[in-house]
């Protein structure tokens, strides 16, 4: 229904900081935008790992650099107290047709 993660080319699930994503690289761009982590990841061969579904996990930075060059939005990311479903309203239960 979504296509394919702009990031590692799995099944996506849905539109996420702009852009289609799989739960597993929205999860890894929400926790390092999160952390600061991005500022502290380095990549052992210079930017030239490739990330796809299979190893997207052996190379925490040039994933984070493909998120990014994919046009996922930091700004969207919810923080401190807004993080997790603080702001959003509650679902309200379904009534019987």
């Amino acid at each position: 229904m979504y296509g394919n993660c702009v990031v590692c080319g799995l099944q996506a699930n849905g539109i996420h900081y702009g852009r289609r994503t799989c739960e597993g690289c929205k999860s890894f761009f929400k926790r390092a935008v999160q952390t600061h982590a991005a500022a502290h990841l380095v990549c052992k061969k210079n930017g030239k790992c490739v990330v796809i579904s299979g190893q997207r996990s052996y190379c925490r930075r040039c994933r984070w650099d493909k998120c990014v060059g994919a046009g996922l939005q930091e700004n969207a990311v919810r923080q401190g107290i807004m993080a997790g479903r603080a702001g959003r309203p509650r679902r309200k239960p379904q009534q019987p047709p």
